[in-house]
C-alpha cells in the first residue's frame, strides 16, 4: 500500500472524527444549558464528558501531526 495514500486515509478519517466529536461538544452544551436552566445549578457529568472530549480532541491533532511528520521521511 502506498503510505501517501495510507496518510491521507488516515487524516481524512481522523479529520471526520474530529467534526463528529465537535458535533457531540456543541449537543453537549446545549444539554448542560438545558440541565442549568431547568435545574438551577450544573451537571458535573457534563463537565466531566466535556473533558474527554476535548483529549479526545487534541490526541487526534497530535496524531494527525505525527502523521505528517512521518509522511515526509
Amino acid at each position: 500500500m502506498n503510505h501517501r495514500n495510507t496518510f491521507k486515509e488516515e487524516t481524512q478519517l481522523a479529520r471526520k472524527h474530529l467534526s463528529q466529536l465537535e458535533s457531540l461538544a456543541r449537543k453537549l452544551d446545549a444539554l448542560d444549558e438545558q440541565w442549568d436552566q431547568i435545574i438551577g445549578d450544573d451537571n458535573p457529568g457534563y463537565r466531566e464528558l466535556h473533558s474527554s472530549i476535548d483529549k479526545l480532541k487534541r490526541n487526534l491533532h497530535q496524531s494527525i501531526g505525527g502523521w505528517r511528520q512521518d509522511s515526509r521521511l
